[in-house]
């Protein structure tokens, strides 16, 4: 059996990958920037997150939102096929 710490790297990593999965799930699709929001986590996590969701296949980038100024931020969304 595994034992966890408090704080431990991985499992922070692992916490934080689930939140952001299932929040693109659930709320989908959806901005980093929206995300960062949400989650309050740092615009770099959230980040590093979405790009490794997006490499394993679970997350696809779905078009881009609509602002008024400025770029257009990506939307995310679950694959339903992964």
């Amino acid at each position: 059996m595994q034992s966890w710490t408090t704080g431990e790297p991985q499992m922070i990593r692992r916490v934080n990958r689930a939140l952001i999965l299932r929040l693109i799930r659930a709320q989908g699709p959806i901005s980093r920037t929206s995300l960062v929001r949400v989650t309050q986590l740092a615009p770099r996590t959230v980040f590093t997150i979405v790009e490794e969701l997006v490499g394993r296949g679970l997350v696809t980038a779905s078009g881009t939102e609509r602002t008024r100024v400025g770029r257009h931020p990506l939307l995310y969304e679950f694959n339903s096929a992964a």
